[in-house]
């Protein structure tokens, strides 16, 4: 028993850090109470290959339910594997190598598999317990199974189970993940009436609920309520309030939160860096994320491949190709392999602003470390050759695509699509149109977008008319740039009546002009002298805070001088 113990703290070690001496301690304990030195003398270093060819030689091991417990909870992935050697074994599996393998497979999203364990448990007589059942509601909520689910609310009556803390905070985490307010509040209103006290990890289930559905005054009122409560913030609250707060572009409250964090003595930790340097890089703010990410280099927390990704998109979209540099500096400092995100980053920075032989070199590193280009990236590599117009690269990149059995999906069509038709040929825009839908790929909202913009600028409004014949007939919705696209269209030709009701249509349809739709109604009102009608849009940028850009101070420019 007390080497069976060992062995289980070596291995777990083991298998959180995959380092040597762990292993072999563990392999050394096995081999002392199995007595099979000669295998033994054939494994090699720590793998999780090698961990799994050990274990299918000496299966038995399984038979120690916390030996099977540490394998499950730390090898996942393995789980078939395991389970196919514990079917093999005389062996009764108990409770909580049940609870284990339902986790595994619930993670997986295999409900099939958990369902037959389900039906072993019945005809072994294991009952499930508050543990089964809060596993079980997380899977099945999260597939969206609520049949399921209230039978198994109902089933927990029967056996006379009380839901718990941990039931509602996983009910509610599910929920929230599909956004149901109603199902939300109810669950709230029941914890109630059974006198369940909320615990923090409930708080922050709550807390990052709200914030994903942009209600931040529950928020707020959230807070307040784990205040009364005597329950303390932790770093999952912060997380959470700093991602939500972010991703919502409200960065002043954000900055409050971390003030609150620094009030508070809590450290941040990688998710926390990652979600501020992801907020601030795609608010265009750059030395704030720069700052960020060197403070997190000063306090030694290693970047992730994730941060990394983050800032190369930052600096290029800036285009700060130096710091680019520097980061790919300390991504080899770091030790830090370049994924195929990483290399799809690069090509898209650098074909945006058309530095090919930038994009050669990142294609080039990818041959030499044998990294093969994904979907993702190759949708990259046709963007960025068909902006310069090098359509036989492009077909190159279509024909590899081909030959590596990699289908291209809508984005890789809809980016060759705007290629062809920024260039005006349109011939291919209609073949390329035309082999999209033999390949049963259906257009979808940008790939009429695309059209419609492309025709609009080529003043073939005859085909720009017979897209948006096409669109309403496949019940499409509009986007911004389809409105865009047509309100330039429009107001070139001074039928302002048109552009007026394409802007009701996008009031009623709850999207927000962006600053290319304003500036080009500036543009066709200022040239038209309908000046109320700029003073109106002008007031509207104010109310939207929008800041004009170039485009917009050399229009007004252009206006004041013929007025």
């Amino acid at each position: 028993s007390f080497l069976t113990d060992l062995a289980v703290m070596s291995l777990a070690f083991a298998a959180r850090n995959l380092r040597r001496p762990a292993f072999s301690f563990f392999r050394h304990t096995f081999c002392q109470t199995q007595r099979l030195s000669t295998i033994r003398s054939k494994i090699g270093t720590s793998t999780r290959e090698n961990l799994f060819e050990f274990l299918n030689h000496n299966k038995k091991i399984l038979k120690s339910k916390k030996i099977c417990h540490f394998l499950l909870k730390h090898f996942p992935q393995q789980v078939d594997h395991i389970k196919s050697i514990l079917d093999g074994l005389d062996t009764n599996m108990d409770v909580t190598v049940y609870t284990t393998l339902i986790k595994c497979y619930g993670k997986a999203g295999n409900i099939k598999k958990i369902e037959q364990l389900r039906k072993q448990m019945k005809q072994k007589n294991i009952g499930l317990s508050l543990c089964h059942f809060n596993s079980l509601f997380k899977y099945y909520v999260k597939k969206g199974d609520n049949v399921t689910y209230l039978k198994l609310l109902a089933q927990m009556k029967e056996l006379e189970i009380k839901p718990d803390v941990v039931t509602f905070s996983t009910l509610i985490e599910s929920y929230g993940r599909i956004e149901n307010v109603k199902v939300v509040e109810q669950l709230r209103a029941q914890m109630s009436l059974h006198q369940i006290k909320p615990n923090l990890h409930f708080f922050n289930s709550l807390i990052n609920y709200y914030g994903k559905t942009g209600d931040f005054a529950k928020v707020v009122q959230t807070l307040k309520e784990m205040e009364q409560a005597g329950i303390s913030p932790n770093v999952h609250t912060y997380g959470s309030l700093i991602n939500n707060f972010g991703k919502a572009g409200k960065l002043d409250e954000v900055n409050q939160v971390l003030s609150q964090m620094e009030k508070s003595s809590i450290q941040h930790n990688v998710q926390i860096y990652c979600s501020l340097i992801d907020n601030f890089g795609k608010a265009g703010r750059i030395e704030e994320a720069k700052k960020i990410y060197d403070q997190m280099k000063k306090k030694n927390i290693p970047p992730s491949v994730y941060i990394f990704n983050v800032m190369i998109h930052c600096f290029g979209k800036a285009g700060h190709f130096n710091e680019i540099t520097n980061i790919l500096r300390d991504m080899e400092d770091y030790q830090t392999t370049h994924n195929i995100h990483i290399y799809t980053t690069l090509i898209d920075c650098f074909g945006k602003v058309g530095k090919i032989e930038k994009v050669e070199q990142v294609r080039e590193h990818m041959t030499n470390y044998n990294v093969q280009p994904n979907l993702q990236a190759y949708s990259a590599l046709i963007k960025c050759y068909g902006k310069a117009g090098m359509f036989e690269k492009v077909q190159e990149i279509f024909k590899q695509m081909k030959q590596q059995n990699i289908e291209p999906d809508i984005s890789a069509y809809n980016s060759l699509l705007d290629c062809y038709g920024k260039k005006g040929r349109f011939a291919d825009v209609k073949r390329i149109f035309n082999e999209m839908q033999q390949s049963n790929l259906q257009p979808n909202t940008k790939t009429f977008s695309l059209l419609v913009d492309n025709y609009g600028k080529a003043g073939k409004f005859k085909e720009m008319n017979e897209v948006i014949m096409q669109m309403k007939q496949n019940n499409i919705e509009p986007d911004v740039i389809y409105f865009a696209s047509l309100i330039n269209c429009y107001g070139k030709v001074k039928l302002f009546d048109v552009v007026k009701q394409l802007l009701i249509q996008m009031k009623q349809l709850n999207i927000q002009p962006c600053l290319s739709i304003l500036n080009s109604l500036i543009y066709h009102y200022g040239k038209a002298s309908l000046i109320n009608e700029v003073k109106k849009v002008v007031h509207q940028m104010k109310q939207l805070n929008l800041l004009g850009d170039a485009y917009t101070l050399s229009t007004f420019e252009s206006i004041i001088k013929t007025h």
